[in-house]
């Protein structure tokens, strides 16, 4: 029937202009800086407001319970520290079999405290509100919000007494739309204590969206969508990474600056929704992932789309490798080709065992209305983003189309709302990856809003290529309607029996009602999800995506700059930016995978600059091409693929 539906669904999109309007009539956008300001002057005890009771009743009654439970581990004074979409707030250590979670304060403390929960066990028991780790007192130390957290374990340490838990979290100093600041410091693992404490402030800082533990060098590493002197909280031309390195009992964070240039002056040009980070088992192997508009000249639609970059030396350097164009993804849900396609609003990532990139995000119909994605059931779907080859060419493979996009959680003070809160955990060595999002299944809940969602998870076997059929893990449990805010570990844990994965997932209760955010919550870990070795057995269907923008990223020397082509890969032709200094001349020379001349320009002398030299590849075979520019004696390489 679902499929009658979306064919039905599909004849009517091409059959008329009315219904291609009609299509995109229920659509969400993208919330904004000042969403996320809000929350600087949330109420730090709510507890005299009356909650409004949003919550529906399952029409099949009590779930039935099965071998998942809900383990308790925590409280915060208000659902705010784990709202705004997932964090790595959860962490699942397989090394000593341990899972914790840094959260905020009970309302004894306030809201500004950071404490945490602790399993020992693989998260069969917990014990909870450890800490505080963070105790804010005013200048120099300010309120925490959104903590992210990990564990340093020692290299070849199988003790959790000499592992420490570690946080990273935004603090309000108050100089970036209310926030300004950065909170670091770790405490022992087992007993909170010997807990330090730092602030960074500045007006760098804004809300910190993600978190990744190299696991071979131990670094830790924080993700920054902001980097604007000014103290606005406007995009500037630079992603902000926070380098932490274990030194003398805790880390010592840096700052990073990865060029992320974005054209234009107005807002419009500069818009940027979310970021993420991931490292790869081999320690060397790393991507940054920015969901952006980089330009209207390059894209004129108003679409967010993934910027990627890539390091192969643990972070010394970073290369701005893919724009990727989404628009590819149309057809896959039914799409004609003009429909233009966006991302929503949240991304995570990590890497596998080959090094290679998985980016798993919402990626929709562009609704009428600029940067907001057509929501409606069919419209948008739940992708794994992925490189095979490290990161030359990327593809789409459709994970699931969610029932619902978005969840409103009000009382009468806050107004929170959630996605589908797309995450992404996998093994330590990185052969299995587990994708996972949030979806309410409107005929059990007799509700079109994402209000009691279940977890959905699709695995994916690196070593097969085979993937799992998308499974419903807490459907019949005693999680089942319920993972609100949820959280999942960058890393599994192993599972019941042998061939069998674990999967640490957190989820908030709202203990004053369905829709109370301003009081107190409490955090429960759902244990027992699992996925085995015998549900690989799909086999994928990907989709090519296009790196289509112009790479702003320009590279050479002090005389010329010059960026990788694009598009790539490409059909009929491709283009080099190249950015000279003083007028000189300029050359390009075209090799085949056996290093044979396949094309010879001889561009002459150009001016100072940037210059756009196009290369014509009608007649080149499909296949991988490397390509040298001669800038008057200096030469500068690059790859590109024909399609």
């Amino acid at each position: 029937m679902k499929k009658l539906l979306l064919l039905g669904f599909v004849f009517a999109i091409s059959a008329s202009t009315y219904a291609q309007q009609n299509r995109f009539a229920k659509e969400v956008k993208m919330p904004t800086k000042k969403d996320r300001a809000k929350y600087a002057n949330e109420m730090v005890n709510a507890s005299q407001i009356t909650p409004v009771n949003l919550g529906p009743v399952k029409k099949n009654g009590t779930p039935t319970l099965t071998t998942v439970s809900l383990v308790p581990f925590g409280s915060s004074s208000n659902a705010f520290g784990t709202s705004a979409g997932a964090r790595s707030a959860l962490f699942a250590h397989p090394v000593i079999n341990t899972v914790s979670m840094v959260y905020r304060g009970i309302a004894s403390q306030g809201s500004g405290f950071l404490n945490y929960g602790l399993s020992i066990d693989g998260g069969t028991t917990f014990t909870s509100t450890l800490g505080p780790v963070y105790s804010p007192a005013g200048g120099p130390f300010f309120n925490a919000r959104f903590p992210q957290s990990m564990v340093y374990n020692p290299s070849g340490n199988t003790d959790p007494a000499n592992a420490k838990i570690c946080y990273v979290a935004s603090t309000l100093a108050g100089t970036n739309a209310g926030f300004g600041g950065i909170c670091t410091g770790s405490a022992n693992l087992l007993t909170g204590t010997s807990a330090t404490q730092t602030e960074i402030t500045g007006p760098s800082y804004g809300v910190a969206d993600g978190m990744a533990l190299n696991q071979v060098d131990n670094n830790n590493w924080t993700s920054d969508i902001f980097d604007d002197s000014t103290g606005l909280g406007n995009y500037g031309d630079s992603l902000l990474l926070l380098k932490g390195v274990w030194t003398a009992g805790d880390y010592v964070y840096t700052e990073v600056k990865v060029p992320a240039h974005v054209d234009g002056a107005t807002a419009a040009d500069k818009t940027t929704s979310g970021t993420n980070i991931a490292w790869g088992p081999d320690g060397l192997t790393g991507y940054v992932a920015l969901l952006t508009h980089e330009s209207f000249t390059d894209n004129p639609d108003s679409s967010l789309y993934p910027l990627i970059f890539k390091t192969t030396d643990a972070g010394a350097n970073w290369t701005r490798t893919a724009a990727l164009d989404l628009n590819p993804i149309s057809a896959v849900l039914g799409g004609l080709p003009t429909n233009p396609m966006t991302t929503g609003f949240e991304l995570d990532m990590s890497v596998d065992a080959l090094g290679n990139c998985h980016i798993i995000m919402e990626v929709g119909f562009l609704a009428s209305s600029g940067f907001s994605i057509s929501s409606a059931p069919g419209n948008f779907g739940i992708f794994d983003l992925y490189t095979t080859n490290g990161g030359s060419s990327w593809s789409a493979q459709l994970l699931g189309t969610p029932q619902t996009f978005r969840g409103t959680f009000a009382d009468a003070s806050n107004t929170l709302s959630e996605d589908n809160r797309v995450q992404v955990s996998r093994t330590l060595d990185g052969s299995k990856l587990f994708f996972v999002w949030m979806d309410t299944d409107t005929a059990s809940f007799l509700i079109n809003t994402n209000l009691n969602p279940d977890a959905r998870c699709v695995g994916y076997n690196v070593t097969t290529g085979l993937w799992t059929a998308e499974t419903n893990l807490t459907a019949g449990t005693a999680a089942e309607g319920i993972c609100i805010f949820a959280n999942v570990s960058p890393y599994t844990l192993n599972g019941s029996v042998a061939g069998c994965y674990n999967i640490p997932m957190s989820t908030l209760v709202l203990t004053g009602g369905a829709g109370a955010v301003s009081t107190t919550v409490d955090y429960k870990y759902i244990s027992g999800l699992e996925i085995c070795d015998v549900a690989f057995t799909v086999t994928g269907v990907p989709t090519a995506l296009n790196n289509f923008v112009g790479v702003r990223e320009l590279i050479g020397n002090d005389k010329y700059a010059v960026g990788n082509n694009y598009p790539n890969p490409f059909s009929g032709e491709t283009k080099l930016d190249i950015n000279l200094k003083s007028r000189n001349t300029v050359s390009i020379t075209v090799y085949n995978i056996l290093g044979k001349v396949v094309k010879s320009i001889n561009v002459g002398e150009l001016n100072s600059g940037i210059n756009t030299i196009k290369i014509d590849g009608t007649g080149l075979s499909s296949g991988m091409y490397t390509y040298t520019v001669t800038v008057g004696t200096d030469k500068l390489s690059g790859k590109m693929m024909v399609k």
